[in-house]
């Protein structure tokens, strides 16, 4: 079976046009062979192929079923992402996950992206195209993962997955050096965004203060 290997990286020439590194991409591939195709070895029954079961986290299934006019969700692929023009979030099967709390995380995240479709929330992130790396799509990216781990919070699963989050955050953070408020104004979207999706009314907590000071 052919396994293919790509990465791209910065080189070492400068683009006039940009001011950036130019990118340099590396692709090589290789032929692999299962365990059972050569002779002479044994197959450990312990390291046998088996399909991963991804048992469904009941606060995390009410979270995703309670989302009011949510995207389409469809399983498949090698990949997760919000397509937004289809209105469309796509997610590899459960089985390609290695737990279940990274599933419902990667599902989070992907739900708060949708949040910003021009049909909800609007934001620009989502709502305009921007390319890989610009300011409007690192700003979602942490609007994103605030909004799972919000949302991690909410499901009782965030011991499982607050370290991937931090990690993920913290890759984005250094893109956006330069932004003061970064945290903050991704930390107020992001809350608006897990509002939606659970279904509250963003502005009753200011609403309540409110009133009780009258």
């Amino acid at each position: 079976m052919p396994v293919v290997f790509w990465k791209v990286y910065d080189g070492k020439t400068i683009d006039p046009k940009t001011g950036r590194p130019e990118k340099r991409f590396v692709l090589r591939y290789y032929t692999l062979f299962h365990v059972s195709q050569c002779d002479g070895l044994e197959i450990d029954a312990a390291t046998e192929e088996t399909e991963s079961t991804i048992d469904p986290i009941a606060t995390c299934e009410t979270i995703a079923v309670g989302y009011k006019n949510p995207p389409t969700v469809r399983h498949g692929g090698e990949r997760a992402y919000y397509a937004h023009a289809g209105d469309v979030v796509g997610m590899p099967e459960r089985s390609a996950f290695e737990g279940a709390a990274e599933y419902y995380s990667t599902l989070f995240h992907e739900f708060g992206h949708s949040t910003g479709a021009a049909h909800r929330l609007n934001r620009k992130g989502v709502a305009t195209v921007n390319a890989f790396g610009s300011h409007e799509y690192s700003f979602e990216e942490l609007v994103a993962e605030c909004t799972a781990a919000f949302l991690c919070a909410e499901a009782g699963i965030s011991a499982a997955t607050i370290e991937n989050q931090a990690a993920y955050v913290a890759n984005w953070a250094r893109k956006l050096k330069s932004e003061s408020r970064w945290i903050i104004d991704a930390a107020a979207q992001a809350s608006k965004a897990a509002d939606m999706i659970l279904g509250r009314n963003p502005n009753s907590a200011a609403q309540d203060e409110t009133d009780e000071s009258l």
